[in-house]
Parts: C-alpha cells; sequence; structure tokens
C-alpha cells in the first residue's frame, strides 16, 4: 500500500491508501480536486486550501489528512471518540484509538 502527499503553496495532502475504504466523499464533494481519472489523482491547484481542508476533513477513514502551509487552521482530531457501524460494512472510529492485539501488545494508535 502506499502513502503519497501533494503539495501546494497553502496546503499538503496526505494519502494512506491502506486506510482508504473507497467511500467516495472526497471525489463527490470536490471533483475538481479529487478525480481518479486523472494522474495524479489528487491536484492541490484545483481549489483554495480552507476548501480542500474542508473535504479532507469528510474522510471518514482519515486515509486522507491535511497540512496548512499558509498559516491557516490546521486539521484538528475530534474531541470525543466515536464508533459508528456502516449498514453491512466497517466500522467507522473517530477520535483517539488505541488497537491492541489479543496478547495487549499495541498494534497501532492514531486518531
Amino acid at each position: 500500500m502506499a502513502q503519497r502527499s501533494y503539495e501546494s503553496d497553502t496546503i499538503r495532502v496526505h494519502w494512506d491508501s491502506a486506510l482508504c475504504i473507497h467511500t467516495g466523499i472526497c471525489l463527490n464533494v470536490l471533483p475538481e480536486v479529487f478525480d481518479l481519472g486523472r494522474r495524479p489523482w489528487i491536484d492541490v491547484e484545483a481549489a483554495e486550501a480552507e476548501v480542500i481542508a474542508q473535504a479532507v476533513e469528510r474522510c471518514p477513514t482519515s486515509a486522507l489528512t491535511y497540512e496548512r502551509l499558509d498559516d491557516g487552521p490546521e486539521e484538528q482530531a475530534p474531541t470525543k471518540t466515536t464508533v459508528i457501524p456502516w449498514p453491512n460494512g466497517p466500522l467507522m472510529i473517530r477520535g483517539d484509538v488505541e488497537v491492541r492485539d489479543a496478547k495487549g501488545n499495541l498494534f497501532a494508535a492514531r486518531n
């Protein structure tokens, strides 16, 4: 799986394909920036940083994250951890989470 970054003067968008479950929210919310038919598929020059940030924040898995390079507001982790089951699908977990294996060893910690 790949991790890639796409950067303009105002924003850097990171994409982690291992986390992406292909909901298509980014494609529907901001198709001028997120377009699977184009390479690279993310064009951070196609919209203002604030608009891109708002679209990225809608990613349910945090496969998309961003950093502002223009002193704009940084992405904030949810203050409360929530678990939302998707119909016939995975659980969407937002907030700080630790995943441990059967022996209690930390497998992953992320938000």
